[in-house]
């Protein structure tokens, strides 16, 4: 795990020495350097896999020079395959496989790699250069091709070159419908991000990009019985959990005390011969404390267990961090106590981590995929005709001159997702205006400006769960939930590895029937099936809690000045980004509610205020 960083030399002036503090936090035991008359990279490596400064970076072999940001656990495997071809190593690192397996078999190579991983190959004898991602986008990769070619694991590093950076007014809007800015888009039109299992080849001042891996559009192969299915997957999980062990340093697990991390402390507990190192942060407020569930599972699987309580004054020392952590729009809270149980494993010796996400997303854990398919039951299939009559009847009734007098029971928000929500043109569009956290409408009297982006993905075919499946795999995860785990567990020195996201589980899971995801009201069935061998059903038969903080009780007590602070008229207004008087509008209902104790525009308001502390940071 590492941090990576290269440019064309007429981007800079200066030596890449100058760049060393930029983004030491992703690996802090030592920064490499290459420069030729072209080019110039910088390698931060957090040491994991040969320990040795001989598997520094970046790494040359004959014409190629390499840095790379990942594991690939197969390596031994490669490697053995490429002595039969060969090729001799001086070192036991994945970085020298890497390097050595492109050599040998050049793009191909990437179908070989179990992993995650960003790396790039410069050809000094071509000047082409060779850009890759994982298929799941585990590890981050960015990059520009304005007045030249740029790249990094983090939007940071571009703020340190002679780019021209402009806001991007479509990833705003996006950033305040999701929370997060989905796909190739960063908050920058110069910035873009490669996608997952895509790779890019740069040569002669033109750049190429192509998919490598397609996640796969769910399929259904032929029905078996339940037994058949879990027989199948369970030695899949076992092997994908086991490489993500493979390390010179000690490794943990974040437990949750959930169907996921539960699973994988299960089945490392039972298969790996070792002693698994368990980590759980609580909060004070029983609504979303999990930390009882995830203490009974440990005990029971007799792990080396740590745990910390996470207090409202935890979390005020560490947001004034939060736009160093993470450099675009990112309104994910959970991103704070990922920090935390982050630098607790740290502190206790851990340096690898392995973190269950992939679960919901592949298996049908999310309540969403129930509630939605609900209310399109009830709505979306009302004649098309019917559907926008009605939305028309509420805009007639209801203009906005009245929604904006109506603060009682948040029915202004709840008109206008309605709304939407009965003028969605197919079931994606459904989908996505109903996880969205405001309607396209007000999202552009909060900005000023029109901007209606087109569904994320094509209609496509299906039933209607398994295509939001598909949707949050292809875009929350990577670029939600991915972004807060790397960014997190890197901000401290920890690497993070996802085991659910082996291709092959993805692969597996895409063939499952839905029945074998959610049979009536119950989730990833098939997870509990496999979950029940190891552990009792008793202690994972409640509601699904989410992995998120107590934000309206913070926000209201010891980080109140925050909200104080970015939403006045004064700070608004000198950003230049959003409507003064429709932040305005939102506090004034913030403030109502909140005299009630009453949440309902509580993730309105932090997004505005994310935003704006981003802005501050960011675009001084």
């Amino acid at each position: 795990m590492c941090g990576i960083a290269g440019f064309e030399n007429h981007l800079s002036g200066k030596d890449p020495k100058a760049y060393e503090p930029v983004l030491r936090h992703r690996g802090p035991d030592n920064t490499g350097y290459f420069r030729d008359d072209a080019f110039s990279f910088i390698h931060w490596r957090l040491t994991i896999i040969d320990l040795s400064p001989g598997a520094n970076q970046p790494f040359c072999f004959e014409n190629l020079v390499l840095v790379y940001n990942g594991e690939i656990y197969n390596y031994k495997e490669i490697a053995e395959e490429l002595r039969l071809k060969g090729y001799t190593f001086i070192t036991s690192s994945d970085t020298e496989v890497l390097i050595k397996a492109y050599h040998c078999w050049g793009i191909k190579a990437l179908e070989k790699f179990v992993g995650m991983f960003a790396f790039v190959i410069y050809n000094k004898q071509t000047g082409e250069i060779f850009v890759a991602r994982d298929r799941l986008g585990v590890k981050p990769l960015y990059y520009s091709l304005t007045h030249g070619f740029a790249f990094a694991s983090e939007l940071k590093m571009f703020k340190h070159l002679n780019i021209p950076l402009s806001v991007d007014p479509v990833a705003v809007h996006q950033y305040f419908r999701f929370g997060f800015i989905p796909g190739e888009q960063t908050i920058f039109k110069e910035i873009k991000k490669l996608l997952p299992g895509h790779y890019l080849i740069y040569r002669g001042h033109k750049a190429e990009t192509r998919h490598w891996w397609t996640l796969p559009y769910p399929h259904h192969a032929d029905m078996q019985n339940a037994s058949d299915y879990t027989e199948q997957l369970e030695p899949l999980l076992i092997s994908a959990f086991g490489y993500r062990l493979v390390s010179d340093v000690p490794v943990g697990v974040f437990l949750s005390g959930g169907i996921d991390s539960s699973l994988l402390a299960a089945l490392l507990s039972r298969h790996s011969g070792k002693k698994i190192h368990t980590f759980t942060i609580g909060f004070d407020d029983p609504r979303y404390d999990e930390s009882p569930h995830a203490r009974r599972v440990a005990s029971m699987l007799e792990t080396g267990h740590t745990e910390l309580r996470c207090t409202a004054d935890d979390a005020a020392a560490l947001f004034e961090q939060f736009y160093s952590i993470y450099d675009e729009p990112f309104a994910d809270t959970s991103g704070i106590p990922s920090t935390l149980i982050a630098q607790l494993a740290r502190k206790h010796g851990v340096k690898v981590v392995l973190s269950a996400d992939g679960g919901d997303e592949l298996f049908g854990g999310y309540p969403h995929y129930t509630t939605v398919q609900h209310w399109y039951n009830r709505l979306g299939k009302w004649p098309a005709l019917l559907r926008k009559s009605a939305a028309g009847l509420l805009s007639l009734f209801f203009p906005d001159s009245l929604r904006a007098k109506i603060t009682s029971s948040n029915l202004s928000h709840r008109l206008d997702r309605l709304q939407e929500l009965l003028m969605a043109n197919n079931d994606i569009a459904f989908f996505e205006s109903a996880i969205a956290n405001q309607s396209h409408s007000a999202i552009c009297k909060l900005t000023g400006y029109q901007s209606y982006p087109h569904p994320l993905i094509e209609d496509g075919f299906g039933n209607f769960q398994e295509k939001m499946m598909y949707w949050d795999t292809r875009f929350y995860l990577p670029d939600d939930l991915l972004v807060k785990i790397d960014r997190a567990t890197m901000y401290v020195g920890v690497e993070a590895r996802e085991p659910f996201l082996d291709h092959r589980i993805v692969e597996f899971a895409s063939g499952l029937p839905l029945d074998w995801k959610i049979r009536k009201d119950t989730t990833k069935y098939i997870l509990r099936k496999l979950l029940y061998r190891y552990l009792p059903a008793e202690l994972f038969d409640r509601p699904k809690q989410g992995f998120s903080i107590p934000i309206f009780k913070w926000f209201s007590q010891s980080l109140n000045n925050y909200i104080e602070h970015y939403t006045c008229m004064e700070v608004v207004k000198k950003s230049g980004l959003l409507n003064p008087r429709a932040v305005a509008e939102e506090m004034k209902k913030y403030n109502y509610f909140k005299q009630r104790n009453q949440e309902h525009n509580i993730e309105k308001v932090w997004r505005i205020v994310s935003f704006m502390m981003w802005a501050e940071k960011w675009l001084k």
